[in-house]
């Protein structure tokens, strides 16, 4: 770096211009011979004066210039320094490994914000130093939010006896990040937590234990389903669509005959992935509901285990008379399970009275390979006079 490059330094630092002293410290860091103490000199007076931008860009630089970590501990522990620069100090340390213990302590001060979101970026090497002081007075808290951002399943053994804890925020946290592994080990801490009085711990509780697909979970995720917020409901619903077992299919349908139709609708999407037999004998009792219709046509059309009966679920429900939408909605199903046993029906309705219904079937008897001229084409759509 030449003398220059140092002096407009030094004026941009005197004249508090900071974009321009980023700005001079990147030309400094890009060049081949950087000149290290002017640009250590350069980033603490930035750390110190500069605003919440320029500390912002400083944050991704302070790695390249190789400084000693102690040089942030400086900073964190001079309480005259400006308490932003602080701040953004603590978040630096996330690239010291040897800061790991350092942070640690910050953790129980008043940086314990900008400490945890560093430890979280420390990841798996933080454990060790996090489980050691779980137990200790004023650390409980801020550990479990570092290890809850942790993808590493270690946390997963420190966590267990949190999931416990009296403090429901606390214990919530933990099922929460619980929740999201599969393992053996966390569904017995799982269970209580579907009587947490939060209910997004309750749902995310549910969400984890559908993960599992264990037929054993199909009882207490069923009184899920008679969870009083309908998110809670709704997420059980669909966890026991991920079971496969004839338990949590009449689970599903009971439930269905006294739930809102926010509930309901993941209900017979629940039915509809299960595919079974069982399931969709259920769905064509669930057509009463005239609300559900559109759904259930949609789901119907997207099987692959139990074409026949849904072709057949929906063939019958054209016997009725229904709206021009849902007509086209039936034949969009019955093109989309690929069935030829449908295709005259689908012919027949070539001479719908709506004109969608026709444009729908003729779409449908090509997806089948029944038509394909453009005689056909022509002949759903009425000639102008």
């Amino acid at each position: 770096m030449n003398l220059s490059t140092q002096a407009q330094g030094q004026a941009a630092v005197q004249s508090g211009d900071w974009p321009q002293v980023v700005q001079i410290l990147e030309f400094i860091l890009d060049d081949p011979h950087p000149d290290w103490e002017m640009a250590q000199t350069l980033a603490l007076a930035v750390l110190q004066a500069g605003d919440f931008e320029q500390r912002w860009r400083l944050e991704s630089l302070w790695p390249r210039l190789g400084a000693d970590f102690q040089v942030l501990l400086g900073v964190i522990g001079d309480e005259s320094f400006p308490w932003e620069g602080r701040w953004f100090a603590v978040r630096m340390l996330a690239t010291y490994p040897e800061a790991i213990p350092s942070l640690v302590t910050l953790l129980r001060s008043p940086l314990a914000e900008a400490a945890i979101f560093a430890l979280g970026q420390v990841g798996s090497r933080a454990i060790p130093d996090l489980s050691a002081c779980i137990h200790q007075p004023g650390y409980r808290r801020p550990v479990v939010e570092v290890l809850s951002q942790l993808h590493d399943p270690q946390v997963i053994e420190v966590l267990l006896p949190v999931s416990q804890d009296r403090d429901p925020g606390l214990r919530g946290l933990a099922l929460k990040t619980l929740a999201q592994w599969v393992d053996r080990r966390v569904v017995e801490f799982l269970l209580p937590g579907l009587e947490h009085p939060d209910s997004q711990i309750r749902r995310a509780v549910v969400v984890g234990l559908g993960r599992h697909r264990d037929p054993a979970l199909g009882a207490p995720l069923a009184r899920a389903l008679e969870d009083p917020d309908v998110e809670v409901a709704a997420a059980a619903a669909l966890a026991l669509g991920r079971l496969g077992s004839e338990s949590a299919v009449k689970a599903l349908a009971q439930r269905l005959t006294t739930a809102p139709l926010v509930v309901q609708v993941p209900i017979v999407r629940a039915l509809a992935w299960l595919e079974t037999p069982l399931a969709l004998d259920y769905l064509r009792q669930a057509l009463a509901w005239e609300s559900l219709r559109p759904e259930i046509v949609s789901l119907l059309g997207r099987v692959h285990q139990v074409k026949p009966r849904a072709r057949d679920i929906l063939l019958d429900l054209l016997q009725e008379t229904l709206p021009a939408a849902l007509r086209q909605e039936i034949v969009t199903s019955l093109g989309l399970l690929g069935d030829r046993q449908a295709g005259s029906t689908l012919e027949a309705l070539l001479q719908d009275p709506d004109l969608g219904v026709r444009m729908h079937a003729q779409a449908a008897l090509r997806v089948l390979d029944i038509i394909t001229t453009s005689p056909t084409e022509q002949s759903v759509i009425p000639s102008e006079v």
